[in-house]
């Protein structure tokens, strides 16, 4: 009996190259989709998790802009690490991207959460990154430290009263926090978010009828719930009692607590955004928004070395005001070249200009978003599944829409021509 013939091709590694080959079809497009953008910018999005047997891998996923002017956000996959430190995550980084043929050349920025592995100057990830591609921008999510402006109030809030204070912070927050969770979201309307909601902040902290209208709410709902109302804490001592605020009602210190509550808000807010790790992308925005001056247009073209010309930009610059006068911030300009690509030809260098800006990630959402696709595969019951396996079934998950457009004739030959045994049993 011929050899070929007495296999039953039911071995579990027949499903796992099949489901490897699809995965690879799907990357390949994406890897192809970035190429074709224009300038081949793109940034890295990665976060760790810990999945079922307590190992820890790391969602790596691509922003970018492509041909036709959209953002996306995409996932490459899972990276399997020994360790979490610094110098195993940026080589594993690395060798993901190298391994999918994305040259660090082309990273223009780089998100991540605020942990010390991550976001240290000299040899965190961030800065291990730079050191092969110095032009990858480093964004501390933003996600991450809206958060975090919610967490030290709550550090200081413990009675029911407080606890309503804080839901009404929260809620002040929750319309931005959930806008900048959006993959399509540049970072010049993310900080103007930001921005907009420090001054929302302001003004009802300075408002004594929010904080009286709140006050003699929660006063009739602890009233109804039999909880103790509130009272005017008691001084540590007589010294701290003499130089400090006289409170003289409950209403009053309320009042004052309010005030202090949304105006530390506003300052950690702008404090925490203004931070100097966003770097060269602050640069950016007066450019696109025609209001920069020769000092700003410099550093931005020194910094983009190769990719961007001073005089060429300079005077891109000037025609594209004189072509395009309602074009009065970075959101205008995007908007211009989505609706005629062919200025791309035309401004070169403005165009490159704003891809890097709309390929600046913004949050870690994105990478954050896969670990529910990993406990969803990964359990209890399949918690013996190989990490090449998780990796396929991942990706094929996060890109569904992406699988139904797969030539699955195609696909099959590729998967038999792999070697002669495939060849002799399934020839035709």
């Amino acid at each position: 009996m011929d050899e070929s013939t007495r296999k039953k091709w039911l071995s579990h590694d027949i499903p796992n190259e099949i489901l490897d080959l699809a995965s690879h079809t799907i990357l390949r497009q994406i890897v192809k989709d970035i190429e074709k953008s224009g300038s081949g910018y793109y940034s890295i999005i990665a976060d760790e998790t810990s999945d079922i047997t307590i190992k820890e891998p790391v969602s790596l996923c691509a922003r970018y802009v492509d041909s036709d002017w959209v953002t996306k956000e995409v996932f490459l996959g899972f990276c399997n690490t020994p360790k979490c430190d610094s110098e195993t995550l940026s080589n594993t980084i690395q060798d993901c991207l190298a391994s999918l043929g994305l040259s660090l050349e082309r990273c223009c920025g780089q998100a991540y959460d605020g942990a010390a592995n991550m976001k240290r100057r000299i040899n965190g990830v961030q800065a291990r990154i730079k050191r092969v591609a110095p032009k990858a921008t480093y964004v501390y999510c933003m996600g991450h430290q809206i958060n975090l402006v919610n967490l030290m109030q709550l550090e200081k809030l413990s009675t029911y009263f407080h606890l309503r204070l804080l839901q009404r912070l929260v809620n002040t927050f929750h319309s931005v926090h959930k806008a900048i969770q959006s993959s399509t979201i540049s970072l010049f309307l993310a900080r103007q978010l930001i921005s907009n909601l420090s001054r929302v902040l302001i003004g009802d902290g300075a408002s004594t009828e929010n904080a009286s209208a709140i006050f003699y709410k929660v006063s009739g709902e602890a009233r109804k719930l039999k909880l103790r109302l509130p009272s005017v804490p008691r001084a540590r001592s007589r010294i701290h009692s003499q130089n400090s605020d006289q409170q003289h009602s409950v209403d009053d210190f309320f009042r004052h607590t309010y005030h202090d509550v949304f105006s530390k808000s506003s300052e950690i807010l702008l404090s925490r955004y203004d931070s100097e790790d966003i770097g060269i992308a602050i640069q950016l925005e007066p450019i696109l928004s025609f209001r920069a001056d020769k000092n700003d247009i410099s550093t931005v073209c020194e910094f983009y070395e190769g990719d961007i010309c001073l005089k060429d930009l300079e005077r891109e610059l000037d025609q594209f005001i004189v072509t395009h006068v309602y074009a009065k911030c970075p959101v205008d300009c995007f908007k211009v070249f989505a609706n005629n690509r062919t200025l791309v030809d035309v401004f070169p260098n403005l165009a490159r200009h704003a891809r890097i800006n709309l390929s600046l990630p913004c949050t870690t959402c994105e990478a954050e978003r896969t670990v529910s696709t990993l406990r969803r595969l990964k359990t209890y019951l399949r918690s013996t599944m190989s990490q090449h396996r998780l990796n396929s079934c991942s990706i094929l998950n996060v890109h569904s829409e992406m699988v139904d457009k797969i030539n699955m004739e195609t696909m099959i030959a590729e998967w038999i021509s792999r070697n002669t045994e495939g060849i002799n049993a399934f020839r035709y």
